[in-house]
């Protein structure tokens, strides 16, 4: 899907990340059920789980209203989340630098080459 990672000088990298999106808010304690139903924990497509139903009608995301909620509290928990990153050094962090530079170099080839004029 996509990789979240930070080098710098091939000798320190960062792998790993948070998803910043609608649905992937989580607190330190991973609630995943709201017994009480009063939805204290998540606010809108926050308590959501895709095995349940989408966050909003037909499954499309509306940014201009992120309240509605399909999910029920009462009768669904939400998907855990927890993002992780790990800190390398040495060899690691040289391999994750050549992973970029790999991947860029082969995805520069799709570029529309109008783009780069100069």
């Amino acid at each position: 899907h996509h990789q979240k990672f930070m080098v710098v000088d091939r000798t320190h990298a960062v792998v790993g990340g948070m998803d910043i999106a609608p649905g992937r808010y989580d607190w330190n304690d991973h609630h995943i059920t709201d017994p009480e139903g009063l939805c204290r924990w998540w606010w809108g497509v926050d308590l959501y789980n895709p095995y349940v139903g989408h966050p909003t009608e037909e499954g499309i995301l509306q940014p201009d209203n992120l309240t509605i909620n399909e999910t029920d509290p009462a009768l669904h928990h939400r998907m855990p989340w927890h993002d992780l990153s790990v800190y390398f050094t040495g060899m690691a962090a040289i391999d994750t630098a050549n992973n970029f530079i790999q991947r860029w170099n082969h995805h520069k080839g799709f570029l529309d080459p109008t783009i780069h004029k100069q």
